[in-house]
């Protein structure tokens, strides 16, 4: 696994090499939001990366849970687009004052 953004941290991960399923949930140190790698072979890009806010009210970082989702082809490419949305969402969160939209 590459390495993460140093307030980030797994949060669950499984890869079941039998079964072929695979997953990673990742949140950020304040728990406000997660970005998720789903794999499903039945696509041509079976990497899903995706994001989702669980914690807080609005749309803290302008951008609404589910409205940003990349697909891409290996492992590889989804945790390099997992690292860069977890980039965008720190970048995101450092230009508002957090603690008004947590309550």
């Amino acid at each position: 696994m590459t390495d993460l953004p140093s307030n980030w941290s797994v949060l669950e991960a499984y890869d079941d090499e039998e079964t072929g399923e695979q997953g990673y949930m990742f949140v950020n140190a304040i728990e406000t939001h997660y970005v998720i790698i789903e794999y499903c072979s039945v696509f041509e890009y079976p990497y899903g990366i995706s994001f989702t806010q669980v914690k807080g009210h609005a749309t803290m970082i302008g951008i609404e849970s589910g409205a940003y989702t990349a697909h891409v082809s290996t492992k590889e490419e989804a945790f390099a687009e997992a690292i860069k949305m977890m980039e965008f969402i720190d970048t995101k969160l450092s230009q508002i004052e957090v603690a008004s939209y947590i309550d």
